[in-house]
């Protein structure tokens, strides 16, 4: 383990502008600043008046679109520099866009498990911190390893259904969800989630399983294993979330063509 944390700790060998342990501190503190200052200023604060624990979420969850958004981009830049490595270095190469988004992504991480321990009276999100525990526990050993280069274009663009889940709980604690937006919001999720948390992600566990030669050989060290038992683990829990998803859009669009159905009939 302090294997992990020293080469957490130090610039890797072949690493670009930011692969640096001050990248994770710097992503930590970004996301610290951004919630203290929405949170003293109120600025993304609805008009109406929240309940302590709504404003509180509210404000983290702000901060979790932004942070999706620039992972979503480092997924993109990730894909574009990995693409056309061979399976080999895929893996055990170290390349410059995953490794800043996954210390980015780090350091978010911290941040957010630290905010929902502070605020776990308000918040109470147990399966969060966990989801969070076992990602935090496989980026830390992959940055500091240099591996799954190529695998991070795919987890990274998990979070691109993160803001419309956000969204989603933004109408519902306004009162909104009898609305077109909130409707055509959970579609957008419902789409965005099966797709790249399910989907996707499957395929990627699949193409890690092609490639299993590779990282299952004897000489290579059990955390790379564990790693991909990890990202196993993360799958089972987005399928368990993408069936809570499916049942509330359709409870959504069944209340939706049932306030269609009442209206024609009066």
């Amino acid at each position: 383990m302090m294997d992990v944390w020293d080469r957490l700790l130090s610039t890797p060998t072949g690493g670009g502008w930011g692969a640096s342990p001050w990248t994770i501190v710097g992503s930590f503190l970004a996301c610290c600043a951004t919630l203290a200052v929405i949170d003293s200023t109120g600025c993304a604060l609805p008009r109406q008046s929240l309940k302590r624990a709504d404003r509180i979420e509210w404000n983290v969850r702000i901060v979790s679109s932004i942070h999706a958004i620039v992972l979503v981009i480092g997924a993109y830049m990730t894909w574009q520099e990995t693409r056309h490595l061979s399976d080999f270095t895929s893996i055990f190469g170290i390349a410059w866009a995953p490794d800043f988004f996954a210390r980015i992504f780090i350091g978010y991480l911290i941040y957010d498990m630290a905010v929902m321990v502070w605020y776990y009276k308000e918040l109470q999100d147990p399966t969060a911190i966990l989801h969070h525990f076992i990602f935090l526990m496989a980026a830390v050993y992959v940055v500091a390893h240099s591996i799954m280069a190529y695998p991070f274009s795919w987890l990274a663009f998990t979070e691109v259904s993160t803001p419309f889940l956000n969204i989603r709980w933004h109408l519902a604690v306004l009162g909104w969800k009898d609305g077109p937006g909130y409707l055509y919001n959970g579609l957008a999720l419902l789409v965005s989630f099966v797709v790249s948390r399910v989907i996707l992600y499957g395929l990627g566990l699949l193409d890690l399983l092609r490639l299993r030669h590779l990282w299952l050989q004897p000489s290579i060290p059990l955390g790379y294993k564990g790693v991909v038992a990890l990202f196993g683990l993360g799958w089972a829990l987005n399928v368990y979330w993408g069936r809570l998803i499916v049942n509330a859009a359709v409870r959504a669009f069944t209340r939706a063509d049932k306030k269609k159905h009442s209206a024609k009939s009066h």
